[in-house]
């Protein structure tokens, strides 16, 4: 299932990047339908992600065509054991929080590329210049959304959070106040381009760590073949 998804995904991927080289919304292009675009581009590559991130973790479980000595733990859940032994998985409501933050956060996402193509493309000379611009009625439509990431990632956090709670999984959670940190350090240095690559860095590792505590929340007794419809 992985792999058919990754391989979907790709191609739209592919699809996607075409359309903001071909309809030229790269470079100065600060129009609201590259806003979109660009929008829909991270969306897309979240959910790859998300799809090679699965493929991993259920394949990394199976023991077919694994020579002994190269074979994994026989646990491979996310969760700590005492999640797992203690019932959490099975509580009410818990898939429901973990299909929360995973859209929470892709909302997060497509938001802080938003905001990461404002910085760029409209760089502020101070943090109180840049606050007021997001909300200055003569400022670019780019520059004036910049508060819906922060605004984004407020809730996804909180939906995240509860998820961690819910499925003890503090590793997560770790990574989530990393993110965070890295987000506020990204505001307060006014979003250099070495910032900017280390922030979405840890956004990337932040959103494989909840892929896979989702994952085992929405399907614990998948098969680890990934081929498997």
């Amino acid at each position: 299932m992985g792999v058919y998804g990754a391989g979907a995904l790709l191609l739209t991927e592919a699809l996607l990047g075409a359309v903001l080289v071909k309809g030229g919304y790269v470079e100065r292009n600060a129009s609201n339908m590259r806003v979109l675009v660009q929008g829909v581009h991270f969306t897309n590559t979240m959910l790859l992600v998300a799809a090679l991130t699965l493929t991993w973790w259920w394949l990394r479980a199976s023991a077919k065509s694994i020579p002994q000595g190269l074979k994994p733990l026989p646990s491979h859940s996310a969760m700590r054991p005492e999640a797992e032994a203690s019932g959490y998985l099975e509580a009410p409501g818990v898939r429901s929080v973990a299909w929360v933050a995973l859209v929470a956060t892709m909302v997060v996402g497509a938001t802080g590329s938003v905001a990461a193509l404002a910085d760029t493309l409209f760089p502020s000379p101070s943090l109180r210049a840049g606050l007021a611009d997001d909300f200055s009625a003569a400022a670019p439509l780019l520059v004036r959304m910049r508060w819906v990431h922060p605004a984004a990632a407020l809730v996804g956090v909180v939906c995240v959070g509860w998820l961690c709670w819910r499925t003890r999984a503090w590793m997560l959670a770790w990574l989530m106040l990393l993110q965070l940190v890295l987000g506020v350090g990204d505001v307060l240095l006014l979003a250099p381009t070495w910032m900017q690559v280390v922030h979405l860095l840890g956004a990337d590792l932040y959103w494989v760590a909840l892929v896979v505590v989702a994952a085992d929340v929405l399907w614990p007794k998948q098969e680890a073949d990934p081929l498997r419809g």
